[in-house]
């Protein structure tokens, strides 16, 4: 087991970690199985390639773009339909990722973390694994108060007679 030394916070353990892996991005993206597979198209030459797989190549160009950074490094971005350009996150990292933002950005829910994730990042399955992702959080779990009943601010009224209800409805 890994022990964390006294004085050390564990988010920041995570963050640590976290900067660590995202500085070797290209790396995780080379490993993860779709932007592999991306990044493996993007570098194709076109003259092996059908009309079919030029065209599909063209459409993938549209949408992402391989960028070089600082020491060679090329890291696979998505274009937004504004034209800036997000790193794709690999399926490795990103649930450690969103887990560190939603402790980051004090505990909130999945909608949230969703819209701050995409500012920063892409990809493709946001949605559902930040919901799933902020559902397994424990502080969330206790503090939230799933299935407990509101209690009725005013009382019943009984009716003994006909007419009762309506009067009290009319008179207050």
């Amino acid at each position: 087991t890994r022990m964390v030394p006294l004085g050390v916070v564990y988010k920041d353990l995570v963050k640590e970690q976290l900067v660590d892996c995202l500085k070797r991005l290209d790396l995780y993206q080379n490993r993860d199985e779709n932007w592999s597979k991306v990044i493996r198209r993007l570098q194709a030459e076109e003259l092996d390639m059908t009309s079919k797989q030029r065209k599909a190549k063209r459409q993938l160009e549209k949408k992402y773009v391989i960028l070089e950074e600082e020491e060679g490094v090329r890291v696979l971005h998505r274009i937004r339909e504004d034209g800036s350009k997000v790193p794709c996150m690999p399926d490795e990292l990103y649930k450690d990722t969103i887990m560190y933002l939603h402790e980051e950005y004090g505990h909130v829910g999945a909608a949230k973390i969703d819209s701050i994730f995409r500012r920063m990042y892409y990809s493709p399955n946001v949605p559902k694994s930040a919901k799933l992702a902020t559902s397994e959080c424990l502080d969330c779990k206790h503090n939230k108060n799933f299935g407990q009943k509101k209690k009725l601010e005013y009382a019943q009224i009984e009716s003994y007679g006909i007419a009762d209800v309506l009067s009290a409805d009319l008179i207050g």
